[in-house]
């Protein structure tokens, strides 16, 4: 007979073992893994502190050990501070050594536990005779290592005895410690070796001490200078305004002890004092004198490297070539007319020819309220025509022209305001921008908006460019006339008497108020701006030929905003508004030949703004047999107004007879 299978599961109480068992055997594998888990980041932060200290350290170190001044270590309640003095020597580029003195500060501060790096310059000040650290470092506080609970500086010392007795604290080795905290709560260091020094080093946080002072100067010196090929050879001292450069020639400048022949030149640094001036000089004190130096005379200036206040001068005499310059570019006025308004552009040069003016570029600008840059022309005159829309109208327009000249690489600018008439009109530009002797008695002002009314009053009162009243200028309206009509049109007559300033630029602003009482008091008003420019006169340095000329000597000059009356002429013409002065007049010429120069006829040409002026020579004391031995060099005319003598302008003449082209066409 078979037996049958036992076919029974685990019982109740198996199962509560089996599941006992296993529960314990996960609990234990868990814990296992947990701690090696936590062993494992605690290992790691704890490489990561120790890396970062002994990170810190050596930094530390490399600086202890280029250190050749002095170090200290002080320890205290807030902060521990590792304090070190550097000198570093280098050679400029003449082979002059140079010192630069540092003082670095290691500084562990306890309440953030950080260790952070400074750095100053320290400069020796010779007029106090002490090193001076500068306030403002030149690293400030860069971070080297945080979470440190330790910093220690262990200095070994030893006393150094000099020949008189005296004895001074001597540093022959230095060990670095950074302490943290590990993740325990034990605290471990990174140490550096014990660092034997290669230089020797104080005991010491006094740069007095510390550095020896600096070499310098301890003499008055003088400058002198030699050709490069050209005369001066050999070196010989500059005597002020009467030792001479060439235009476009090149000179090396020497910095000697007076009362010796000791070069210093490397101990000084070289500067040429005129701000305008084409030349250059390098730091060797070779000096470049420009093609196109626009100075007569240039002063080189040598300053003592240690001691900046000490310097001498030196100043040349410049000669040869041409003195050229782009002085200045003046906006002149043509004509206002509504919405187009028309100016013309005058350059003040200084030694240029008339086909070197030819060649100067312009460019034009015009900026509005509305848009950065809407217009630019690039013509010596600006004829600028506005459309007429609503948008446009009372817009203030800046109008700026540029002068570049490619000959000596210089720019100038000059700017004036346009503005747009608010109402539209088409009789009326800019207030008709005019300034002159009852100018306006003609000229009548009108509105597009003309509208009839049964009540009208004017006024008119100074203001700036953008209507806003100018109350101190009140006392100036009895020189200003108005008269206005209604008669179904509204228009009114401006006009000025003489009296006004003649020397500043002024606007007036008018403005009309009108009632209708029959349709229950409606009220409304117009205004319009008129400007009045100021009076300038602007003259250049321009060339003239003797002997093309013959006797006669022309110049020509600019009159802005003066218009119909600045004509100065004969009895023919209206009053003469300018004096002309001839302040200076150079010219050799045999014994007892005199030649004095004067103005003789002031005529206009071509547009309003520009006056051409003629004179001529007298002669005492010459013959057929010397006429020919007199060269004419140059003169120097002063223009100012009659009426106010503060508006004035310098015209010189060049006189080069031998190149007839210079002369200029007028």
């Amino acid at each position: 007979m078979k037996r049958m299978k036992d076919n029974r599961g685990l019982t109740l109480v198996e199962l509560l073992i089996t599941i006992a068992i296993l529960s314990i055997v996960t609990v234990t594998a868990t814990s296992f893994m947990v701690t090696g888990s936590k062993s494992f980041t605690k290992a790691n932060a704890d490489s990561d502190l120790q890396q970062e200290a002994e990170l810190a350290v050596n930094q530390i170190e490399d600086m202890v050990i280029d250190t050749n001044g002095g170090i200290t270590m002080e320890d205290n309640e807030d902060k521990a501070e590792l304090t070190m003095y550097h000198a570093e020597k280098d050679n400029d580029v003449t082979g002059a050594e140079v010192i630069t003195y540092l003082k670095e500060v290691v500084a562990w501060d306890k309440s953030t536990d950080e260790i952070r790096y400074s750095q100053w310059n320290v400069t020796y000040d010779e007029a106090s005779g002490q090193f001076v650290e500068e306030g403002i470092p030149t690293a400030d506080k860069q971070l080297l290592t945080d979470k440190v609970s330790k910093f220690e500086v262990d200095l070994d010392t030893d006393e150094e005895t000099a020949s008189d007795g005296t004895t001074t604290q001597i540093v022959r080795a230095v060990q670095i410690r950074v302490g943290y905290e590990n993740t325990s709560g034990r605290v471990e260091y990174a140490t550096s070796p014990i660092i034997t020094l290669r230089n020797r080093m104080l005991l010491s946080a006094n740069p007095e001490v510390i550095f020896e002072k600096p070499p310098t100067v301890d003499a008055n010196f003088s400058l002198w200078y030699k050709g490069n090929g050209v005369e001066p050879d050999p070196a010989t001292p500059i005597i002020d305004q009467s030792s001479t450069v060439t235009r476009g020639k090149s000179y090396t400048i020497y910095a000697y002890l007076d009362g010796s022949n000791k070069d210093i030149s490397h101990l000084v640094n070289w500067e040429i004092e005129e701000t305008s001036s084409k030349s250059t000089i390098s730091s060797l004190g070779v000096l470049d004198v420009g093609v196109n130096e626009p100075n007569d005379f240039l002063t080189v200036v040598a300053k003592d490297k240690t001691n900046p206040r000490k310097t001498a001068r030196g100043v040349l005499k410049v000669e040869g070539g041409s003195s050229k310059s782009l002085k200045a570019v003046h906006i002149t006025t043509r004509a206002l007319k509504p919405f187009n308004p028309q100016y013309g552009s005058y350059v003040v040069t200084d030694g240029f020819t008339q086909s070197e003016i030819d060649q100067i570029t312009y460019k034009w600008t015009v900026i509005s309220a509305q848009r950065v840059e809407n217009f630019v022309d690039t013509e010596k005159n600006l004829d600028l025509v506005v459309k007429q829309e609503p948008a446009n109208y009372g817009q203030l327009l800046e109008i700026i022209l540029e002068a570049h000249s490619d000959i000596t690489g210089e720019t100038v600018s000059d700017r004036v305001t346009y503005m747009i008439d608010p109402e539209g009109t088409k009789e009326n530009g800019d207030a008709n921008n005019e300034r002159g002797k009852l100018m306006h008695a003609d000229v009548f002002h009108g509105f597009t908006n003309k509208a009839w009314a049964d009540k009208m009053t004017v006024d008119y009162y100074f203001c700036n460019e953008n209507g806003q009243r100018i109350s101190e200028y009140d006392y100036l309206k009895e020189y200003v006339e108005l008269e206005a009509y209604n008669g179904g049109e509204i228009t009114y007559r401006l006009s000025f008497k003489e009296g006004i300033p003649l020397d500043q630029k002024y606007y007036v602003k008018v403005v009309f108020y009108f009632e209708q009482t029959w349709t229950g008091g409606t009220t409304w008003t117009y205004e319009r701006i008129h400007c009045l420019p100021q009076v300038s006169l602007y003259g250049r340095t321009c060339y003239a030929n003797g002997t093309v000329l013959g006797n006669r000597f022309i110049f020509h000059y600019a009159v802005d905003g003066y218009y119909e009356n600045a004509v100065a002429g004969d009895s023919t013409l209206p009053p003469q508004v300018c004096k002309y002065e001839v302040e200076e007049f150079d010219y050799t010429a045999p014994s007892g030949v005199i030649i004095t120069p004067k103005i003789v006829q002031n005529v206009t040409e071509g547009d309003d703004c520009t006056i051409h002026v003629e004179g001529e020579f007298e002669t005492t004391g010459i013959d057929y047999t010397n006429q020919d031995q007199i060269a004419w060099h140059s003169m120097k005319i002063k223009v100012s107004l009659i009426e106010c003598p503060s508006v004035y302008t310098y015209v010189t003449l060049l006189f080069d007879a031998e190149n007839p082209d210079r002369c200029l066409n007028h």
